[in-house]
């Protein structure tokens, strides 16, 4: 598979008119809601049947912060502060029962929205994956006691 660098795809965008652009014989697919500070442009790269190749922005690589292991209780805890810098996130629930989140000032209701299942239960939040968020994120579990969480923030 032949990727544009990040040269042919500036080039390529700045001279097209049109919301798709040919490179290499794969799709770019222009989204502008993803313009960071900078005013650089994520695109994702398509093959041809519309499966994504390459997604990433003319941006620098992502940087992790320190890994955290953070206990949850059965009362909703905020678990994770807004990051508006934050690129991606994974929370792995390592406890032996189910926790459940709630994001962006929202407190985590008991088997609802998005709910790890104990052993390893796992959500990735990337800004170019199909779930994202930079405000917090809260937690609960329905056990007794402290559970564990741990968490990889991205920025």
């Amino acid at each position: 598979m032949a990727v544009a660098n990040r040269r042919e795809i500036r080039e390529v965008l700045g001279n097209a008119n049109l919301p798709y652009y040919m490179v290499r014989g794969s799709d770019i697919k222009v989204q502008p809601p993803n313009v960071n500070e900078n005013g650089d442009i994520t695109v994702v790269l398509y093959d041809s049947g519309g499966n994504v190749l390459l997604a990433g922005s003319d941006t620098p690589d992502m940087d992790a912060r320190t890994p955290t292991a953070l206990n949850v209780t059965p009362a909703s805890v905020l678990i994770v502060a807004a990051n508006p810098n934050r690129k991606a996130l994974s929370l792995v629930n390592i406890s032996d029962t189910a926790i459940s989140l709630a994001f962006d000032g929202n407190a985590a209701v008991l088997n609802a929205g998005i709910t790890l299942v104990s052993g390893g239960g796992t959500v990735t939040l990337s800004r170019w994956g199909p779930i994202f968020t930079t405000g917090e994120v809260q937690a609960r579990h329905t056990g007794v006691g402290n559970k564990i969480i741990t968490i990889q923030e991205f920025v």
